[in-house]
């Protein structure tokens, strides 16, 4: 298994319309963030615009779901 680590929670939004919460610590059950992730070894994703199916993720801890999301922006390649 990699190692994942959240680098930095920037947004919550409770609402299509309002962003609450720029700099959160936690991010509460139901609710949608916009995160940063950090991954020990190079791994195969793409835009979810580009490649919907490479775009999407799921993060799991002890056998459950604790995250699903889409990815929405890229850092570039070094």
């Amino acid at each position: 298994m990699d190692m994942l680590c959240f680098t930095k929670i920037s947004i919550q939004i409770y609402s299509p319309l309002i962003a609450i919460n720029t700099q959160a610590k936690f991010v509460k059950s139901g609710a949608v963030a916009v995160v940063q992730l950090g991954v020990e070894k190079p791994i195969c994703v793409e835009l979810f615009s580009d490649v919907p199916q490479l775009g999407r993720f799921t993060l799991r801890d002890e056998g459950r779901t604790i995250a699903v999301g889409k990815i929405v922006k890229l850092p570039k390649a070094v």
